[in-house]
């Protein structure tokens, strides 16, 4: 299976799953600001869980799960996989919203 390919049924996947459940933490993210925000932190810290609180807010809010994108990229199916694919993903993604959107 080519990259591209790889990539879409990734999403596709995530977009039709359920989220785990989450035990709320009390970190807050600002989002509404025009920057990039960097979770980093050891191994098994809670950092996926950070973001699936974050995601289960944005849904809560109203923002239908098929117009967040999250990726897991030490998914054994994408790898490996180099920056120049991952140029690839907002294109994909792009080309999904609309579909989905079409339908």
């Amino acid at each position: 299976m080519d990259t591209r390919a790889k990539l879409k049924t990734a999403i596709i996947e995530w977009q039709e799953s359920s989220l785990p459940e989450i035990h709320h933490r009390q970190y807050q993210v600002q989002m509404n600001i025009p920057h990039i925000n960097d979770i980093i932190g050891v191994r098994r810290s809670g950092k996926t869980y950070l973001m699936y609180q974050m995601i289960t807010g944005l849904i809560n809010q109203g923002v239908p799960k098929s117009c967040i994108l999250y990726l897991n990229l030490d998914d054994d199916r994408l790898q490996p996989i180099v920056g120049d694919e991952l140029a690839l993903l907002t294109d994909i993604f792009r080309e999904l919203l609309v579909s989905d959107n079409e339908t």
